[in-house]
């Protein structure tokens, strides 16, 4: 293991399989990622009124499958940003709300979906949305269901943590509803989440064609479940953990999804604290500057 100091903590380049525990309140079933990557399945969500990737903002859409290399037909964005709340619909049947947030003039744009954690929702992210705007991104953020006003989840709330049937499919139709925006280059997503945030762009990025992960707090246990039990494989990966956190279990969760990246990836352990998820973005200032950095080096 090598360790070098990196503005607000310690950069750790890791690989390999590391123990992990429960997350967060819930009790999940116990056991490791599997050791080898399987293949990312890819699946459709519906869309209100028309078919895959919801939205009722009535933004004119692509088919969902456009070339990132068909650079010569891209608009550059404009200087001003706007917000629009849009409704996605999941392949459950489930509506939620959401906001794009993006240049008023562009196109062929790299996106983000910025993921709240459990018992929040998408104003957690508010005073960093301009941020990967001003830096521009088409920025998506989400109530996950049973969060905001989106609808309410199925069974106790804290089956969503780790129910493959539930969350991931809210990122089913976020990421559907980017791919076919007029605005974004649907090769150029990514998906950045703190807590059950983090873990549902580990699962994004392993079932869906996501260009980049920001995990902020992960953990391993629940991403198994969150997978039905299917190996995690993602590219691009930053991965950031308070070391005390958990007694080390996202710290050592962040080896864990390295050692599952096909890279480049990272790990960012904060030293000398416990911090998690939503507490790392406001009590370190170096967060969102380093996960843009990430993201302008790997979309």
């Amino acid at each position: 293991m090598i360790a070098a100091q990196l503005r607000f903590g310690l950069r750790l380049s890791l690989c390999g399989l590391l123990a992990c525990g429960a997350d967060d309140a819930a009790s999940e079933p116990s056991g490791s990622t599997g050791a080898e990557p399987s293949q990312s399945s890819t699946a459709v969500a519906t869309e209100t009124g028309q078919g895959s990737g919801a939205v009722d903002d009535g933004s004119s859409t692509s088919d969902g499958g456009s070339d990132s290399s068909t650079t010569s037909a891209c608009t550059p964005m404009g200087d001003t940003a706007e917000s629009t709340p849009v409704t996605l619909a999941t392949a459950d049947g489930k509506t939620l709300a959401a906001v794009l947030s993006a240049p008023d003039v562009g196109t062929c744009l790299p996106a983000v979906v910025l993921v709240h954690q459990f018992g929040l929702n998408q104003s957690q992210w508010s005073d960093q949305l301009a941020a990967f705007v001003e830096r521009g991104y088409v920025t998506l953020t989400i109530d996950l269901r049973g969060h905001g006003d989106s609808d309410s989840a199925d069974g106790d709330l804290t089956e969503l943590l780790t129910d493959p049937d539930q969350a991931p499919l809210d990122m089913e139709a976020a990421i559907a509803y980017l791919q076919a925006h007029e605005a974004v280059d649907a090769g150029r997503i990514a998906v950045v989440g703190t807590s059950i945030g983090a873990n549902l762009a580990i699962v994004a990025a392993t079932q869906h064609d996501v260009a980049a992960a920001v995990a902020i707090s992960a953990r391993a246990t629940p991403v198994e479940s969150l997978l039905g039990g299917a190996a995690v494989s993602v590219g691009p990966l930053l991965c950031m953990a308070g070391a005390s956190d958990g007694g080390g279990d996202q710290a050592a969760s962040c080896a864990t999804f390295e050692g599952f990246s096909s890279g480049p990836a990272e790990s960012i352990i904060l030293a000398d604290t416990a911090a998690h998820g939503v507490e790392i973005v406001d009590m370190f200032p170096e967060t969102v500057p380093t996960i843009l950095t990430f993201l302008d080096e790997n979309l």
